[in-house]
């Protein structure tokens, strides 16, 4: 390992994985004197950059949550300053709606579904800072076929991440239920009726991006006749695989997916979406057209983006 490699990982650790000092210096066999050099050392190099947001101003988040309050009926707009890296502000987007539910949600809300994709596995990755929720219990939106080792959609390991977390359990009878469905599709009818979805408290998901931007991805999620269809309908995003246009009209594409019904999205008493950058403007203004989402969390740019979109 190259010098700047080690500053590279030891930087990771640090600024993305959220260990101490204490911790990196243990994994290294040095003092946690010698682990605030290298981050130093890193910065000094343009390995690492730190860059500081001026906080969103209340009267600028006021206005954005009348006017989208107005313009598309939800209840709430929460904000966070974006940034120029997509990834960063991906990051922000993502640590303030964990940040945003734990302190919202009181500890006697005990079903919470979670949806699946980047966003969603870096909002599962916020650690709770505060008081352990342990009346919690989580449950998957949907049972996705194994894709390798990729963590986005690995739904039952987002649901135990948050558990570990934020507190709380996953519902490790409801999972066995999804996995008998997968192997005997024939007993689908049971899980339909045994309502854990349709008793979920809130449902959080990422919003998807059209079609047409990532066709190579989508194309491959779906059958080719599937696919054209979905092509056919001016398709701009997708919430938890339920399609809809710019207008908020929803195809919900029959397939061989095990995942929450539409219908059972539209009965949850609070569903929020967690979405930001310029490609999603469109996903968000299909997706909370749709009528399905209650609160959508965003940074302060994209925010601006949808409303320019509108004018």
């Amino acid at each position: 390992m190259t010098d700047d490699e080690k500053l590279l990982d030891i930087a990771i650790d640090y600024y993305i994985r959220k260990k101490t000092q204490a911790e990196i210096a243990a994994a290294y066999k040095v003092s946690h004197v010698q682990i605030g050099n290298y981050l130093k050392e890193a910065q000094r190099k343009g390995i690492v950059t730190i860059s500081v947001n001026l906080p969103v101003s209340k009267d600028e988040t006021d206005n954005l949550n009348e006017l989208f309050k107005t313009i598309f009926h939800i209840k709430n707009i929460v904000l966070v300053q974006g940034s120029d890296n997509s990834d960063k502000a991906l990051e922000r987007v993502a640590e303030k709606a964990a940040s945003y539910m734990l302190e919202t949600l009181p500890n006697n809300v005990s079903s919470i579904g979670i949806g699946w994709g980047k966003t969603m596995h870096d909002v599962t990755l916020v650690k709770n800072r505060g008081e352990r929720k342990s009346n919690w219990v989580y449950y998957p939106a949907c049972l996705l076929e194994a894709d390798g080792d990729n963590p986005y959609f690995d739904t039952v390991r987002l649901t135990r991440n948050l558990a570990q977390n934020w507190g709380g359990k996953v519902d490790g009878a409801f999972i066995d239920r999804l996995l008998i469905e997968r192997k005997f599709p024939d007993r689908r009818i049971a899980l339909k009726e045994n309502g854990a979805w349709r008793s979920l408290h809130v449902l959080v998901a990422g919003l998807g991006c059209a079609t047409s931007r990532f066709p190579s991805q989508r194309e491959g999620m779906f059958t080719s006749e599937v696919f054209k269809e979905i092509n056919t309908k001016n398709i701009v995003g997708d919430i938890l695989h339920n399609y809809y246009d710019i207008d908020g009209n929803l195809y919900t594409i029959a397939g061989n997916e095990i995942l929450i019904p539409v219908d059972d999205i539209a009965r949850v008493p609070w569903v929020v979406a967690v979405a930001c950058g310029f490609t999603k403007v469109e996903s968000i203004i299909g997706g909370l057209r749709t009528g399905l989402i209650d609160t959508l969390v965003t940074d302060i740019q994209t925010a601006h983006h949808v409303i320019d979109y509108l004018k």
